[in-house]
């Protein structure tokens, strides 16, 4: 299994090792987008960047600084050198988004279901990939891969997985949780978790739509985790 530092993790949005399943396709898409053995065709959005990643001699000094921990296999990932373009944000986003996948108050395996299903509700081939490689450190199986795929209904899902699941589906679709969904979390959650939770939705859908938007690539490395096991 592939290793990154924790720095890299906190730099953000994803970086580690992976996972698989047989699924359902949720949001319609066109035909080639998935296959008998993959979730996602990569780069089944745009075969090239909108926004062509810099090289780490384009980087200023601070932004290289900011993002040498966060390398794939001796590169630095591509959403790094593509948001370099905007250095201003890219300095003020890397702690916010560091305090949501290192700070956060919920555990790590329920963290990356929402983040998974935010990602898969975007159809984030790179947000999908990375952060199946991300829950199967924190102890995500193939069955929790697929049954988040296939969604808050599907089979031998456990309550609480289900009722993450549907809160990820209900903020995608209506920016809003149900009183029903609150209750079974709230339940379990206390106050801040709640708002962790809110949180890290919204910042996923955000980074969803930025890395489709500027079709940045899939790593070749990360390729093999939208395959079904």
């Amino acid at each position: 299994m592939k290793k990154i530092s924790i720095l890299a993790a906190s730099l953000l949005v994803m970086q580690v090792a992976g996972v698989q399943a047989q699924v359902e396709p949720g949001p319609a898409l066109d035909a080639q987008a998935h296959t008998a053995d993959m979730y996602m065709t990569p780069s089944f959005r745009m075969a090239q960047p909108r926004v062509s990643p810099m090289t780490e001699a384009e980087l200023g000094e601070s932004t290289l600084r900011l993002m040498d921990h966060a390398r794939v296999e001796g590169t630095i990932a591509n959403i790094f050198t593509t948001l370099a373009h905007h250095p201003e944000l890219v300095q003020r986003w890397v702690p916010f988004a560091e305090q949501l996948l290192l700070g956060s108050t919920l555990p790590a395996r329920d963290r990356e279901i929402i983040v998974l299903r935010m990602g898969w509700l975007s159809q984030s081939e790179y947000e999908f990939a990375h952060h199946v490689a991300i829950g199967k450190q924190v102890g995500l199986s193939d069955a929790d891969i697929h049954r988040i795929v296939s969604g808050a209904d599907a089979t031998n899902l456990p309550p609480f997985d289900a009722a993450l699941i549907r809160a990820v589906d209900e903020l995608n679709d209506d920016s809003f949780i149900s009183d029903q969904t609150w209750k079974v979390l709230s339940g379990k959650y206390n106050t801040q978790q709640m708002i962790d939770l809110v949180f890290l939705a919204g910042h996923y859908k955000l980074v969803s739509m930025t890395l489709n938007s500027l079709g940045v690539q899939l790593e070749d490395s990360y390729k093999e985790f939208l395959r079904k096991p």
